[in-house]
């Protein structure tokens, strides 16, 4: 029996469509260990989800900055009701897009543009 289960250990992947929900919970229980307490609520919040691509926060494969909902240039605070964790990159693309000390987007044209940057980066 030891042989079987060793055997199943290394031949298990993220790519095995049977095992998705068990890495999820193992890249959540991870990210849990080696981040502080309010990063953690955050990402427990946004359901371990980055706002901007929709993609998991748990991976690892890239590091990730808060996100103001409402930038504090426009009055935004730094309560949790107005913050978010998003990826580097998404919240670069993000600013380029709609840079803080801007006016504030309308949601439509915000929306088009999350539309939009989901799609190009496949």
């Amino acid at each position: 029996m030891f042989l079987i289960a060793e055997w199943y250990k290394y031949t298990s992947t993220p790519f095995d469509s049977s095992l998705t929900e068990y890495f999820r919970k193992r890249d959540i229980k991870e990210f849990e260990s080696n981040n502080v307490s309010n990063r953690q609520k955050l990402a427990k919040k946004q359901n371990y989800v980055c706002p901007i691509c929709k993609r998991s926060i748990t991976d690892f494969k890239e590091g990730l900055e808060i996100h103001h909902i409402i930038p504090k240039y426009h009055g935004g605070s730094d309560e949790y009701k107005n913050l978010q964790l998003a990826h580097i990159s998404c919240h670069i693309e993000y600013h380029k897009a709609f840079p803080a000390k801007a006016a504030i987007p309308p949601k439509a044209k915000e929306n088009a543009w999350l539309k939009w940057y989901r799609r190009s980066i496949g």
